[in-house]
């Protein structure tokens, strides 16, 4: 297999935005518009709603996002092909 074809067999990476929002706008997922995660409940729905998506990454912006995590039944967890990217060390913060 050339290399041409390997990268072809790639899927396209998809690309999320999340930020801690004070506007109260909900957000679309991208670098200038993310969707809001400045609370336990709407950062879990927006990790949950990509579970099932395979090579995404969701870029997290400067903050404390705080999540409920994965109890075994309820909530989210990372997945294979998931990259979860923040903003630095000491500025991007997830909090359980």
């Amino acid at each position: 297999m050339s290399l041409l074809d390997a990268l072809l067999l790639d899927p396209a990476p998809f690309n999320v935005w999340i930020a801690v929002r004070t506007d109260g706008i909900k957000g679309s997922g991208t670098a200038s518009d993310p969707y809001d995660g400045s609370t336990r409940s709407k950062f879990d729905a927006v990790m949950n709603s990509f579970a099932a998506q395979s090579n995404v990454s969701l870029h997290l912006g400067p903050g404390e996002f705080p999540t409920n995590g994965f109890d075994g039944t309820n909530g989210w967890q990372a997945r294979p092909g998931m990259k979860i990217i923040g903003s630095g060390m000491g500025v991007t913060t997830l909090k359980l």
